[in-house]
């Protein structure tokens, strides 16, 4: 047998299969590893009064409400105490986006009913920037800052 024409091809293959290793690490290099922002936002409210803080229309599509919690602010537990709510979003898009809470009563939503709005910046690369808020909050309290951290 003929080994002549068989090394000519063998080392075609290998150039090829070195170029095509170059190729996968050259894309996989170039995909982003910056990890995706989430938003908290936490209100508080007391439980003994019904009222109870809500996402107040729909949320942007820069954004994903991952859940939402309400934990009694002491160990007591005590029945109708104070409560925070917590919202968490995470950037899923570029644009911006407005996200609007509302304190009501489920039963009986008012027009005076407490209104906070904060509004926030997704760029290219799924970083936020908060914007600023804006609304009235509980008497005598500024408007929480919402925390912005890589998840």
């Amino acid at each position: 047998m003929d080994t002549s024409q068989t090394k000519p091809i063998s080392k075609i293959a290998l150039v090829i299969a070195g170029i095509a290793a170059l190729a996968v690490v050259a894309v996989l290099s170039s995909c982003s590893s910056t990890p995706q922002q989430t938003i908290k936002i936490s209100l508080q409210s007391n439980a003994g009064t019904g009222y109870e803080w809500v996402v107040d229309g729909e949320t942007p599509s820069t954004l994903q409400q991952m859940e939402a919690n309400t934990e009694p602010e002491s160990s007591d537990e005590m029945a109708g105490g104070p409560v925070t709510t917590t919202y968490m979003f995470q950037a899923i898009q570029e644009g911006d986006g407005t996200i609007s809470f509302r304190l009501e009563r489920s039963w009986e939503p008012a027009e005076d009913d407490l209104q906070v709005t904060y509004h926030f910046t997704v760029d290219k690369d799924l970083n936020v920037t908060f914007d600023g808020s804006e609304g009235t909050y509980i008497e005598g309290e500024e408007i929480p800052q919402p925390e912005i951290y890589a998840q």
